[in-house]
């Protein structure tokens, strides 16, 4: 269908009902695209045009029916969105090869094993890491360092286990942390009132204890415990 328009930067078809090619027969025939947004879209698997595409930055496939393995995108990709599909397995070590990416959303999906630690140092740019209600477990790695950009980090609804990593009170641009529905074990970390920027803590649904510092009950927009 797009064969041949060469000059074709951005795709976006939300919300179709279209059935696109599996063909990945000369796929270098393809437009090289900067925006590829293919959301609700009832696919049930990569369409053969993602082949081969080393330009994309921004990249929506959320709220499909796609199956199988975790795509890495291109070095270049700055949005990744797979949210709400049925992917399934570990997260690939070389998805922190696209070292652009700023938002990461791999929410709902069937991804199971442990979190890279190198997602970890990909904090150092990206900006949203969304793998809420996956299988996920394991420990965080405790590698937040002060050149953090994270300002969302939801790893809600998943089975990730011990204390809570300490250096993410170096993460200063830190406006989420979501980690509900886990087996988190720890005190209440009093130790993040020092993030004044600090909008939303959801750690609900884990083995928190101890006392709840008299900052949290004031300077926040929504605090669940």
């Amino acid at each position: 269908m797009f064969v041949g328009h060469q000059n074709l930067q951005a795709l976006m078809l939300p919300n179709s009902d279209l059935i696109f090619s599996t063909n990945t027969h000369n796929t270098s025939c393809y437009p090289q695209l900067v925006l590829l947004d293919l959301a609700k879209c009832n696919l049930i698997r990569f369409p053969s045009i993602l082949h081969n595409q080393t330009r994309l930055i921004v990249l929506e496939l959320g709220y499909n029916k796609i199956k199988g393995s975790l795509p890495i995108p291109p070095p270049a990709t700055v949005v990744y969105d797979m949210r709400t599909n049925g992917v399934t397995g570990k997260i690939p070590k070389a998805i922190c090869n696209a070292t652009s990416l700023k938002f990461l959303h791999l929410g709902d999906n069937r991804l199971s094993g442990t979190i890279p630690p190198c997602l970890v140092n990909l904090s150092n740019h990206l900006e949203s890491l969304g793998l809420r209600q996956n299988y996920l477990h394991g420990k965080i790695l405790d590698a937040f360092t002060s050149l953090c950009q994270l300002k969302r980090l939801n790893v809600g609804e998943n089975k990730v286990e011990g204390p809570l990593p300490r250096s993410l009170a170096n993460s200063s641009s830190l406006k989420a942390l979501l980690l509900n529905d886990n087996n988190i074990v720890d005190t209440f970390p009093s130790w993040l009132s020092g993030l004044q920027g600090l909008q939303t803590i959801y750690l609900g649904s884990n083995k928190l204890h101890g006392p709840l510092p008299v900052r949290f009950g004031h300077g926040f927009r929504s605090c669940i415990s």
